[in-house]
């Protein structure tokens, strides 16, 4: 019994002091250089249009005249002649001090804000459709008895200086 007591002490003495030899991880941190926020300052150039007004006649059933008319602010009507006019493709012409500031006033006049967006009646599907753009608002007028006399105006101008080049017949 003495053996097996001693044996029991060793055993216990020695478990429980003897240093078990564990390796030791060490991490190791690699430090990457991030790369570095660099501002760069970028020009936002607004485009601004040089556009005043558009203008778009639209088909009808038949042979009405299809064609676009831009004025510039810096007074030049651009007509682009489609179907059925006088005279077809891209054509330009400087208006006159006297036209450009009658167009401004009349376009003044129209008060485009208190327009509104569609001059139409249901039963008038057969008649050429005409599109007014100004200050960023369309107005589309399908028959002209219909529309108020003030964007009827703008219309005849535009439409008397086409006349006036030859462009319509």
């Amino acid at each position: 019994m003495k053996k097996t007591l001693y044996l029991f002490l060793l055993i216990s003495i020695f478990s429980c002091d003897t240093p078990i030899k564990k390796e030791i991880k060490k991490e190791v941190l690699i430090e990457k250089e991030l790369p570095k926020e660099v501002l760069v300052e970028k020009k936002v150039e607004k485009k601004v249009s040089n556009t005043l007004l558009k203008l778009q006649k639209k088909k009808c059933s038949g042979d009405c005249p299809v064609f676009d008319v831009t004025i510039t602010k810096d007074s030049v009507l651009i007509y682009n002649g489609k179907e059925f006019t006088n005279i077809e493709g891209i054509h330009k012409v400087t208006l006159s001090a006297k036209q450009f500031n009658t167009i401004s006033k009349i376009l003044k006049d129209a008060d485009f804000s208190e327009l509104k967006s569609r001059y139409t009646t249901s039963g008038t599907k057969d008649y050429s459709e005409t599109k007014i753009t100004y200050l960023g608002k369309n107005v589309t007028v399908r028959l002209w008895k219909d529309a108020p006399k003030r964007l009827t105006d703008v219309y005849v101008f535009i439409e008397d200086i086409l006349y006036d080049k030859k462009y319509l017949e």
